[in-house]
Order: C-alpha cells, then sequence, then structure tokens
C-alpha cells in the first residue's frame, strides 16, 4: 500500500544559507492513526540536493530531510511557496518577441504580473512578483525543482509525474493569502502547538510556519472540492497560485 503524503516549502534564494532570517523550510504530513500530522520538518538550504540529484532520488533525499528515510512507495503533493512562472508578456519580450502596452497603474503592468497575480490584486490582495519584487531567485530555484524532479505539466498550476511507484505532485501556494481561509488557519493554529513545533523556547520560525500552511494547502489539494479551481483561460506558461476555497 502507497503512503500518502504531503509537503509544504517554503523557498529561500539559491545562497540563503548566508541568510539567518530566510532559510528553504521543509514540513512533512502524513496520516497516523487516522489524523492528519506533521511527521518531520527541516530548516536549511537545498541548493546542494537540487544540483547533485534528479528525479526520484532527488524527492527521496527532501523526504529524508524530514526524517522520512525509509518511504518505499508513496504518493506525495508538494505545495511550493515562489512563483512557478513568470507573466507571459515579459517571456515574450525576453525572448525577442512583441511589446506590451504598460498601463499608468503599476498594479496592472502585464510585464511583471502574472493573471494569477492579477487575479489576486482584483480581489483586495496584494501580491508579490518575480519580476519587480526581488523574488527571481527563489522563484528560478522552484523552476529549476520542477525541471531536475522531471515533473511535466499536466494542467495549468499542476506538475505530475509518476515512475518505480512513486507519484509526486507540485503545485503553486501562496501562505499569506491561504491563511485567510478560517479552517486552514485554525488547523495550523493546532499543529503548532505540537510536536515537531513544540519547544520550550516557544515560538515558530516564521519559514516554517509557512511550510506548514503550503503543507496543509498540499492536503487540501487532494480533495477536489478542497481548492478553488483554475481558470479554464489561465496561461498554462504562467501557472496559477492553488488557494482554498472559500477565502474573499
Amino acid at each position: 500500500m502507497r503512503r500518502k503524503l504531503w509537503m509544504g516549502w517554503d523557498v529561500g534564494g539559491w545562497h540563503c544559507d548566508r541568510n539567518k532570517l530566510s532559510r528553504d523550510a521543509l514540513v512533512l504530513l502524513e496520516p497516523v492513526d487516522g489524523e492528519l500530522r506533521a511527521i518531520g520538518k527541516w530548516r536549511g538550504n537545498l541548493r546542494g540536493a537540487l544540483v547533485t540529484l534528479s528525479g526520484v532520488p532527488l524527492v527521496r533525499e527532501m523526504l529524508a530531510l524530514c526524517q522520512l528515510r525509509e518511504a518505499g512507495s508513496f504518493d506525495l503533493t508538494v505545495a511550493i511557496d515562489t512563483p512557478l512562472g513568470w507573466p507571459r508578456a515579459m517571456l515574450r519580450l525576453a525572448s525577442g518577441g512583441e511589446r506590451t502596452p504598460v498601463p499608468e497603474d503599476d498594479r496592472l503592468n502585464p510585464y511583471t504580473r502574472r493573471d494569477t497575480e492579477l487575479d489576486l490584486i482584483r480581489r483586495g490582495y496584494q501580491p508579490l512578483s518575480a519580476v519587480r519584487d526581488m523574488l527571481g531567485s527563489q522563484s528560478t530555484k522552484g523552476i529549476h525543482f520542477l525541471r531536475a524532479a522531471s515533473l511535466p505539466t499536466t494542467s495549468c498550476g499542476v506538475w505530475r509525474a509518476e515512475s518505480d511507484g512513486v507519484s509526486v505532485t507540485a503545485i503553486e501556494t501562496y501562505p499569506a493569502v491561504a491563511r485567510k481561509s478560517a479552517p486552514l488557519a485554525s488547523r495550523c493554529g493546532e499543529m503548532l502547538q505540537t510536536a515537531p513545533f513544540s519547544s520550550p523556547s516557544g515560538g515558530v520560525i516564521p519559514d516554517v510556519e509557512d511550510a506548514l500552511v503550503c503543507a496543509l494547502l498540499a492536503h487540501l489539494f487532494s480533495d477536489p472540492g478542497g481548492v478553488e479551481p483554475v481558470p479554464p483561460t489561465a496561461p498554462e506558461i504562467e501557472g496559477w497560485i492553488i488557494l482554498p476555497r472559500g477565502i474573499p
């Protein structure tokens, strides 16, 4: 029987080991005795694994970092907190294609905003942009993972592959917005009071907490009604931010 696993990854920059405040953070969830539990977490820099490993061995190394070293066969969904696509107008321009008009409102600049970010802006949120908000290091790291793990796009915003008894699905999410889901935020708060997060010193490092939010979103994604659907008109090249149903 294959194990069901859900991982959250808050992505740090390529050289985040030089940054004490922001690192790669992983949280791994699994059902234990019928209850969803965090079975491991890790914080550091994944650069070494990303540039030396590929395919299933890369994924197994990420599980091992979260204290799961004998996974056997498994189905894993990874929710990643970084842009896994770039604006199509920007990509077209950079590859020698045609220019695109730029409106006066900076929030609506098609060179710096993907359709998924424009959707959030219209709903009153302020998403960061990989192009204008210094997320290029984290974004290219996340996209590198998709290629290194050999995960092709199966639909807009979803990357998936299966081989040798291992199924891996990757999606993009945004913890700052995902927390607007009251059930998800409540579950996150409950889990933070338990191992492996609880500690005598109290408090949880923000990137680890974000990774937990991502992991809970990965679990929600396994329920067809748990997340907002990707619009049929969404451009596949840009990807899409997956969020819980029921947020404003």
